[in-house]
């Protein structure tokens, strides 16, 4: 089948860009990743973030004759990295993690799997499908109910907060399956760096869709950046970003 894609992946305000993008043959994944409340580097300065992210782009690099299958292969590679660092899974505040959207394209079908904060985002003919309408809910309200450090200790524990951690069975919170391509235009990945809340309001996801094919993945990333300065309200302007665009 062939296809356009399309791509953007760019740092945020930290020193390292914690998200991995993934691009090979008819395999296509974003991941981001979180590094833990109590802060880690390895000897190469990397973040606990950094480190997960990409051992699940590896895991689905590697094997991605089962996108559920690579999932789980990811979640034991970020258990064991963590083992090996010395972080204590007892304790919530050390533990590091990434989400996930991953596609793989076959001839009539695309298999899915996505988990935490990435989105899956696919346009059709005369219907947008969003596979996880799950959105950081920071991005989209100053209004913060709930306490941010109570929140990261619990990711991984239920659907609301899933995402991979190494905790055993976290991979049954993902959202998995298949989409038909008949009639299908374009399939969007991306981090949830670049929610943009205007267009995130309405769960349709139309306006968003439109933005896309008006100033493509580069316009959307543009016109993020300009609203995270205009709205930076803690300190940190820019989030990471990875997105991908698959046109049919």
């Amino acid at each position: 089948m062939k296809t356009k894609v399309k791509q953007v992946y760019e740092k945020g305000s930290n020193k390292l860009n914690e998200d991995e993008i993934l691009v090979k043959e008819n395999l296509f994944g974003v991941f981001d990743g979180a590094t833990s409340i109590v802060k880690y580097e390895n000897e190469k300065g990397e973040t606990g973030g950094r480190i997960v992210s990409s051992l699940a782009k590896q895991a689905f690099d590697e094997n991605s004759i089962n996108l559920l299958d690579s999932l789980k292969n990811s979640n034991i590679k970020i258990r064991t990295a963590q083992l090996n660092a010395g972080i204590d899974y007892n304790n919530r505040e050390q533990i590091w993690n990434t989400d996930a959207a991953v596609i793989k394209i076959r001839e009539d079908e695309v298999d899915y799997v996505n988990m935490g904060h990435t989105m899956i985002i696919a346009e059709y003919e005369n219907e947008i499908k969003v596979i996880r309408q799950i959105i950081a809910p920071d991005k989209l309200s100053q209004d913060k109910t709930s306490d941010p450090i109570e929140a990261r200790k619990q990711v991984g524990l239920s659907k609301e907060l899933a995402a991979l951690t190494g905790d055993e069975n976290v991979e049954q919170y993902a959202d998995s399956g298949t989409l038909h391509t008949e009639n299908l235009k374009t399939i969007i990945l991306m981090t949830d760096g670049l929610i943009l809340p205007p267009y995130f309001i309405k769960e349709d996801f139309k306006g968003f869709i439109d933005l896309y094919h008006e100033v493509g993945l580069e316009g959307i990333l543009k016109e993020v950046r300009k609203y995270e300065v205009e709205n930076n309200k803690e300190g940190k302007v820019h989030d990471d970003v990875a997105a991908i665009a698959v046109e049919f």
